[in-house]
């Protein structure tokens, strides 16, 4: 302190004020956004420094893109959604957010429509035998959720597998906005949903359903809603996050107390927010449950914002979301649980936030979680959890069915050989005179005496070359067509063309330009396997919602940043579902050309056998061409599903 004024020495402090002063929250018109509409209302975001602004947004997909993409700050969101987005999982571009502090415990319901109540439905099992007699009749019963990673999503999934109802299979399963829920069951869209209140009680309040069953009775003082951050906002913005804790802290406390809740229900009621009578937001808020059925009860374990550590980000919660993705195929293989969870769930920057004001809270790990199932859930085995279930298939299952179908089809083989052409050899006799290209299948003893693998190698090099030079072509021309509808109306009628073509018909066209046999064939591979990502490409940039664009319009963006945040990660799915088309019909011209051009590879093999008359020869090519092609297929699906919108 050498050389300061007398008067400033120990006055030297760090700055605690935040980074980010003006700070953007998105909410979604549920009563558990209160704790964020409320520490705006109160002031209390202002009292740390922060100038709050509360955004009302359409749907949770708005919620997460807008984060994203930085016009929202910190959010209200459901719990799945960070995990969703850090993992890159369900058409969310890879991004990763953060979860510092739980918003609520409880609250929810899966309410029906009146048939149900007609039909005497009190469970899941009382639905199962609608539900198949629906399906039989191919008009299935229709459920709703909110986001497929999320809370509801999982609660819905969760009740229906209870009574023996495949989510994915027996009935409908789709995607509505909270706020939308009744409006849509008004009009007969679906048959059920899963929301957050105030909706289930508006159900009643409106005549249309009744509430089966609520949230906390499937899993007491459940994790629910979340107030969120990307990971780099976080990172740069360590006291603004902090300042938001605290804020939210004081606001959670304060609606707790039941006193305050008439006030709450008043605040969160107004049009800005969540637009609906404060009296059915303030019924449930209070425990007060009529369920629509007769039923009426003061529920203990109605919604929670700051008592029994509401707040604490618990491992155990983020376990189970994670073994939720895992049990219902969201991952295809196990995630990286402990690594996944520590990245999310920030329980450093809570005890840091809640240290800085004086708050000790008394936290402890859960290590056991039981729902109204009855199975016990141990955050050391979240995996063992995801596969105990009877719902979906056990793993075995999807091993065997498979092995048998190819059973199957080894006996019809061997059927035929036997009863219809003496001339096709069996399986066995397939394999003895073909097993040296098998069991060496990188020999190379003449141009095409080679090994099976060899052969295969040739061949998908050819493939990968016309594939890329294909798709190089494909996926900007496609981008071109999705955004001009003028280039569209212009050249539909050329694609619509050249589309059906044949291989055999282009790969004289081919010989003919490039006078070689190597190059013909790329030329033919590309030409015929482009179509399917042209056309995938062009949809999936015509299905952008407007809300991308308009996103784009607000943040000014250059075109560069419009194409690369918002054009490309929102149609990515789509393309790639052209690349996985393209690849197959990539992998079935290959082999027409190596027949026509005689060079080394499996279709040159092929149709250098069948001339010898080795039939044994040309089983083995037909096998080889399958596997690859089934294995190529399964692997772009792989990073297909990584990506498919909802």
């Amino acid at each position: 302190m050498a050389g300061l004024p007398a008067g400033w020495v120990g006055g030297a402090y760090a700055d605690d004020s935040p980074e980010t002063k003006s700070v953007r929250f998105g909410i979604i018109a549920l009563t558990d956004c209160s704790s964020i509409v409320m520490g705006h209302e109160l002031g209390l975001f202002k009292k740390y420094g922060i100038d709050s602004v509360v955004s009302k947004e359409a749907s949770w997909a708005v919620i997460r893109d807008k984060l994203s993409l930085g016009e929202n700050q910190a959010t209200h969101m459901l719990i799945g959604m960070p995990f969703a987005s850090t993992m890159g999982l369900m058409g969310s571009p890879v991004k990763p957010m953060v979860i510092p502090w739980m918003i609520n415990r409880n609250g929810q319901a899966i309410t029906l429509n009146n048939k149900l109540k007609a039909a005497g439905v009190k469970s899941a099992k009382d639905v199962k035998p609608l539900a198949d007699k629906a399906k039989a009749a191919g008009a299935p019963l229709t459920f709703a959720m909110t986001y497929p990673p999320g809370t509801h999503a999982m609660w819905m999934r969760f009740w229906l597998a209870s009574g023996g109802i495949h989510p994915d299979k027996d009935i409908s399963l789709i995607t509505i906005p909270p706020a939308q829920m009744i409006s849509n069951m008004k009009v007969g869209k679906m048959d059920g949903f899963c929301v957050g209140e105030p909706w289930n009680y508006r159900a009643i309040e409106d005549g249309i359903g009744f509430t089966s069953i609520t949230t906390q009775q499937m899993w007491k003082d459940h994790p629910e809603k979340v107030c969120a951050f990307t990971e780099e906002f976080a990172g740069r913005n360590p006291k603004t996050v902090k300042a938001i804790l605290k804020a939210l802290h004081e606001s959670s406390v304060y609606i707790d107390k039941l006193e305050n809740r008439p006030k709450v229900a008043e605040v969160v009621s107004r049009p800005t927010y969540i637009n609906c009578p404060k009296e059915i937001i303030l019924a449930r808020l209070l425990g007060k449950y009529d369920y629509g059925d007769g039923r009426h009860e003061q529920d203990p374990n109605y919604m929670i914002f700051s008592e029994r550590q509401c707040n604490y980000p618990q491992k155990a919660f983020g376990l189970w979301w994670l073994s939720q993705f895992r049990r219902w195929g969201m991952v295809k293989q196990a995630p990286d649980y402990e690594g996944i969870v520590k990245k999310v769930l920030r329980q450093d920057i809570y005890l840091e936030a809640m240290k800085e004001i004086g708050v000790k809270p008394a936290v402890q790990e859960m290590q056991k979680l039981k729902l109204f199932d009855g199975a016990e859930f141990d955050v050391k085995d979240p995996e063992k959890y995801a596969h105990s279930f009877a719902i979906p298939m056990k793993r075995t299952k999807n091993v065997l069915l498979p092995l048998g179908g190819v059973m199957m089809v080894g006996l019809i083989w061997y059927l035929a050989s036997a009863l219809v052409s003496k001339d096709l050899p069996s399986p066995w006799k397939t394999w003895q005179e073909s097993k040296l290209y098998v069991l060496q299948p990188f020999e190379k003893r003449g141009e095409m005496d080679q090994g099976i693998g060899l052969l295969a190698f040739y061949s998908l090099v050819r493939v990968a070359k016309g594939f890329f030079l294909g798709i190089a072509m494909a996926t900007p021309l496609g981008f071109f067509l999705g955004v001009s509808p003028t280039l569209r109306r212009m050249l539909d009628p050329v694609i619509q063309v050249l589309r059906p073509i044949s291989p055999l018909a282009w790969l004289p066209l081919g010989l003919i330009i490039f006078r070689q046999s190597e190059p013909a064939a790329l030329f033919t591979i590309a030409i015929c396997s482009m179509w399917p990502t042209v056309i995938n490409t062009m949809s999936g940039v015509q299905s952008i919602p407007q809300d991308y664009w308009n996103v784009a319009k607000v943040l000014r963006l250059s075109p560069f940043k419009t194409f690369t945040r918002v054009l490309a990660p929102a149609a990515l799915p789509h393309i790639f579902t052209g690349y996985r088309l393209s690849l197959g019909i990539a992998w079935l011209v290959i082999v027409a050309s190596e027949m026509l051009t005689g060079t080394p590879g499996v279709g040159g093999f092929l149709w250098q056998e069948y001339n010898s008359l080795v039939y044994a020869h040309i089983l083995l090519c037909i096998v080889t061409i399958g596997v690859v092609g089934f294995v190529l297929d399964r692997l772009m699906g792989a990073v297909e599903s990584r990506l498919r919108s909802v």
